[in-house]
């Protein structure tokens, strides 16, 4: 495997969080950042949804029948959750044991 060097530039702040929450996975930031690599390629694009904040879209039943704002919020946390992690977790496995694998080839 050719390993390739990626520099990001971001907030200090976000960085120590990051790494913060990543260590107590057990994992470091470059191995973070590779699980997120690898589904951006699985989903072929983000891997969440990104929107904009603050605009409300109306989510319709049928054509005649519109959501309340109430009910319009909670749809939207359901379908931004769903899968999210089931995802993550078997892209995780997946990414762990081909990180195993690629260390047992360099021996």
């Amino acid at each position: 495997m050719n390993n390739a060097t990626i520099q990001i530039r971001t907030d200090a702040d976000v960085k120590e969080k990051a790494d913060s929450i990543l260590s107590r996975l057990g994992i470091t930031l470059s191995d973070g950042m590779n699980i997120f690599l690898r589904q951006v390629i699985m989903n072929n694009g983000l891997p969440f949804d990104v929107r904009l904040t603050g605009q409300t879209q109306i989510k319709s039943i049928n054509p005649t029948q519109k959501l309340s704002a109430e009910k319009e919020k909670q749809l939207t946390l359901v379908e931004s959750s769903c899968g999210a992690f089931k995802d993550c977790s078997f892209s995780t496995e997946r990414y762990f044991a081909q990180k195993k694998r690629d260390k047992e080839l360099e021996r």
